[in-house]
């Protein structure tokens, strides 16, 4: 029983005091005082040489006191005890290196790299051992002999090449690598899209993909994850027409009646492309009434007009006329629902900000609050909207009546306040 108790009592002390010493030999560290650290960190490595932390820091004390013996010794010993952990191998490489053998650590490294056994585990531990030493030509050289030994299985990491060579500015290949993964498994098309844009931003940079990725599509054809890609490279250069094409073949091969090219519209719209957004929606509505996305595309392009009208400076008085026109033709000929009330209130707005006619906009409002189905959040906003309307009239007590209406509703929400 009191063996037990030693024990107890024991572990906890022992753990306590190698927690002092770490902290002490990390202090020496901190202040550059090597040969105190480098003494307490052979103590700490002989009694856990499994911790990267002790290790790392006891090799760079030698490198700080130019003890490339002790390095070498250093290493070597690690190798023995963990004869399986590739960076260990690596490592030794590097000590060569930092004593400017560069024929010896060549030497070592290309062994390295011929010895590889194609397998996923062996192959991504020594690349990513090269990498963290800063060797990212020999981590390259890594994944493309197991590739060979894999049969030259293009897409076998893909991802880790091309942010290999990303990192090395070598942009071609990094493009290439990236569409190999992408042409394996499309399921990544999303993932791929956001790593190339950590690397791309220049028009000269978005060519590189440009002439990559047409070049695969002319001997794929039918991949839809390319067409996918050059859209959204198209989009990135806000060139709406040529995404167009591509949308539209694609939209036509799977009957999608608009959809996909509903949502680059909006992009357009978005981006204040509004030749190009007017361009997609009249392309959208000539698809015919019968499909889903037209009255969608309906209300779409006459916002891409207002808005391509009202964004210049020198716009005319029978800008606004004609426009107004096109509103009423909309309401014409779809109704006064719940589902066109979002034009409506366009056509409110302009009656009363840009045609000065307060009566009419007062009348819309009020029939958009009256509206059956309306979204209770829509109708308190056509509220404010008409009380500042009644503002410009100078009626102070209709739009405090509303104002009230609505900050009783909403007095939780800084729509009420």
């Amino acid at each position: 029983m009191r063996v037990v108790v030693l024990l107890i009592f024991f572990i906890p002390f022992f753990s306590f005091a190698q927690q002092k010493e770490e902290q002490l030999a990390a202090q020496y560290f901190g202040n550059n005082e090597f040969e105190k650290a480098v003494e307490l960190y052979e103590k700490l490595n002989s009694k856990n040489p499994e911790s990267p932390y002790i290790y790392e820091n006891l090799l760079i004390c030698h490198f700080k006191l130019n003890q490339w013996n002790e390095a070498e010794k250093l290493v070597k010993k690690q190798q023995k005890r963990f004869p399986t952990n590739e960076y260990y191998k690596v490592d030794l490489g590097y000590v060569y290196d930092k004593q400017l053998q560069s024929e010896k650590r060549d030497k070592l490294f290309s062994a390295l790299i011929n010895q590889l056994n194609g397998t996923d585990a062996q192959t991504r531990q020594i690349a990513n051992a090269f990498q963290k030493r800063g060797y990212n030509k020999e981590a390259i050289q890594t994944y493309q002999r197991s590739r060979k030994i894999n049969g030259g299985n293009q897409s076998l990491f893909a991802i880790p090449l091309a942010q290999l060579y990303g990192t090395e500015k070598d942009l071609v290949n990094m493009v290439e690598e990236y569409l190999n993964e992408i042409q394996s498994n499309q399921q990544s098309l999303e993932e791929v899209q956001g790593l190339l844009q950590q690397y791309l931003s220049s028009p000269k940079e978005f060519d590189i993909l440009k002439t990559a990725l047409l070049r695969r599509l002319k001997s794929n054809p039918s991949q839809d994850a390319f067409q996918e890609l050059i859209i959204w490279l198209y989009v990135q250069q806000k060139d709406f027409e040529n995404a167009l094409v591509q949308a539209r073949s694609l939209d036509k091969r799977y009957k999608e009646e608009g959809r996909r090219v509903m949502e680059l519209g909006s992009l357009a719209l978005q981006n204040e492309a509004f030749d190009a957004a007017i361009q997609i929606f009249t392309y959208i509505k000539s698809l015919g009434a019968d499909k889903p996305m037209y009255l969608n595309a309906q209300m779409s392009l006459l916002d891409a007009r207002r808005q391509k009208i009202l964004y210049r400076a020198n716009y005319t008085n029978q800008d606004i006329l004609t426009l107004e026109m096109e509103y009423k033709q909309f309401i014409t000929e779809n109704g006064k629902y719940y589902f066109t009330a979002p034009t409506i209130r366009e056509l409110a707005r302009l009656y009363a900000f840009y045609l000065g006619n307060f009566s009419s906009s007062i009348h819309l409002f009020n029939e958009l609050i009256d509206m059956p189905r309306i979204d209770n959040r829509f109708r308190a906003e056509c509220k404010l909207e008409l009380g500042d309307i009644y503002v410009l009239k100078k009626e102070e007590w209709e739009d405090m009546l509303l104002y009230g209406q609505v900050d009783k509703e909403f007095n939780e929400d800084p729509l009420g306040r």
